[in-house]
């Protein structure tokens, strides 16, 4: 039976938090299926939770966006979301705090 688990990430800049993303993806990436994302914020930073299984799956990319309005972040989301693998169904996750918004998406990376 296939491992079931979590990723917690959390940072106070989404740069750094993307960052982190990058490198456990780097680690596990072909290792696991991931199955949902969520993302809570606050005045210390953003938290985001990664649910995957451990029963090997595809590569994933991931991006970690922010902005101080809701408007210009969703007009950054729907860039990337254009771009991204739709037969894969993009996973989307939301962090406000009075500062902005953050925006993680994870998505298969297309095959090379």
């Amino acid at each position: 039976m296939a491992k079931s688990g979590v990723k917690l990430l959390f940072h106070n800049s989404h740069r750094s938090l993307e960052a982190e993303l990058q490198q456990w993806l780097g680690q596990v990436n072909g290792q696991v299926t991931i199955h949902r994302t969520m993302m809570d914020s606050n005045q210390y930073g953003h938290c985001l939770v990664v649910q995957y299984e451990m029963s090997g799956g595809p590569v994933y990319r991931a991006k970690v966006i922010y902005d101080r309005r809701h408007d210009g972040l969703e007009e950054q989301a729907n860039a990337l979301l254009a771009e991204a693998n739709q037969a894969a169904t993009p996973l989307v996750a939301l962090g406000s705090n009075d500062y902005g918004h953050c925006l993680c998406l994870i998505d298969v990376a297309p095959e090379k």
